[in-house]
């Protein structure tokens, strides 16, 4: 038996239940230990035969779709949220980043709202200027680490969803 069938046989396992993400994970290595790797041929998968790359792009262009808002109003909003829910049921990463992502799309809508309030009173701008930074910054971060594979919940933030 060729080392690709064994592998294959050895995913089947742990698809089924049968041997952890962990056990996997070390019988593979072992497996292949000593041949290159060939970096564009990904064979760990998180979730329902997603590959890591694509997990970590689907929430790599969750974070980004933000600026979107910048060309159409709105559309930052709701982008990310429908990246977010035609996506989550294919990985951990991808529904965590989703969940974070729109609790700062609600928080950021009470912010702006109250921010535009105390305009009123000339506060509110100083408190719209801050938004803007990090209406700026946050999806740059967010997208970086989810590049990564880790998932990044923006400061500020107020958990109205949980993951």
């Amino acid at each position: 038996m060729d080392k690709y069938s064994e592998l294959e046989k050895m995913n089947e396992l742990k698809e089924k239940g049968v041997i952890t993400e962990a056990e996997f994970l070390k019988m593979k290595a072992d497996l292949l230990k000593g041949e290159p790797q060939d970096s564009s041929f990904n064979t760990s998968t998180l979730g329902k035969g997603l590959s890591v790359s694509n997990d970590k792009d689907i929430s790599f262009y969750m974070h980004l779709s933000q600026y979107l808002g910048w060309l159409l109003p709105i559309a930052g909003w709701i982008a990310p949220i429908v990246l977010w829910q035609t996506n989550k049921d294919k990985s951990k990463l991808i529904d965590v980043s989703g969940v974070n992502i729109t609790n700062w799309i609600i928080s950021n809508i009470i912010y702006i709202s109250i921010s535009l309030l105390l305009s009123l009173i000339l506060i509110g701008y100083l408190f719209l200027m801050v938004l803007f930074v990090l209406n700026s910054v946050y999806p740059i971060i967010g997208a970086l680490k989810a590049k990564q594979g880790e998932v990044w919940r923006y400061p500020g933030t107020i958990n109205f969803l949980k993951s």
